[in-house]
């Protein structure tokens, strides 16, 4: 399966609901943008592995889909080592708890909007990507040269290689990392974001653990840990067999 670019008449035809979709992409990452200011990290991606909780919310109320007992009880898991690891770093800030979960809810309602319409054949993958760059491009003139002069490290620092390397780097990773998110999400559905998400998170954390000094792992958080791993992996199992079951329906 090769990736469909659609004719320019046809992402013309979809420029309103294009619209639709950019705004829509727009709204997870301002949350996410400004999370980080009012919650410690340890906390921010523990409530960040609970991302598979909303997304299960948001199928069954928004898309009326349902969720397989194992399904459920693998999202149990996943919530339940999250909470646990992040017991320790609980912090009263209820600023902070509402935006990341904003930020849940807000990713969720994106991708389950977006599976749907590529389900119906209504719009594409790059179609998504088009519209959201044009979005975000004209957000990020507003905030960087209208609210905030931000621009200025820009041009403070762009004589130097260094930063064009870094930039060019950046920008191309965060290119293909917004593309293979509205991918998995057509073809592998809004939950194999979360889960790949979830066991991306676990060994990254383990990985700080091994090789930097100033974070020691306690038993609260390798518990919790291992909860969420295998919470991912059972989620992995039941969505693969709910879809041999309806294969065999």
């Amino acid at each position: 399966m090769g990736i469909v670019v659609p004719r320019l008449q046809t992402i013309y035809d979809h420029r309103w609901l294009g619209l639709q979709t950019g705004i829509i992409g727009l709204i997870p990452v301002t949350f996410g943008a400004f999370c980080w200011q009012c919650t410690n990290i340890p906390l921010y991606l523990a409530y960040r592995r609970c991302g598979l909780l909303s997304s299960v919310i948001v199928m069954y109320f928004w898309a009326g889909d349902k969720p397989s007992m194992g399904v459920s009880l693998s999202t149990a898991l996943v919530t339940v080592g999250a909470l646990t690891a992040a017991g320790e770093n609980v912090d009263a800030n209820i600023q902070g708890f509402v935006r990341v979960w904003a930020y849940n809810f807000s990713q969720s309602f994106q991708n389950v909007y977006l599976n749907k319409l590529n389900k119906d054949k209504i719009m594409v993958p790059f179609e998504f990507n088009f519209f959201y760059a044009c979005i975000g491009f004209v957000a990020s003139v507003i905030y960087n040269f209208v609210i905030t002069d931000d621009y200025t490290q820009l041009t403070n620092h762009f004589e130097d290689p260094n930063f064009r390397i870094m930039l060019l780097v950046l920008s191309t990773m965060q290119a293909l990392f917004s593309f293979s998110i509205a991918i998995t999400v057509a073809l592998a559905g809004p939950l194999a974001l979360n889960i790949t998400g979830i066991i991306k998170d676990v060994f990254l954390t383990y990985a700080g653990f091994i090789f930097f000094d100033d974070v020691q792992p306690t038993w609260p958080v390798l518990i919790g840990l291992a909860l969420s791993f295998t919470g991912a992996v059972k989620c992995i199992d039941a969505k693969m067999k709910d879809q041999k079951a309806k294969e065999l329906a």
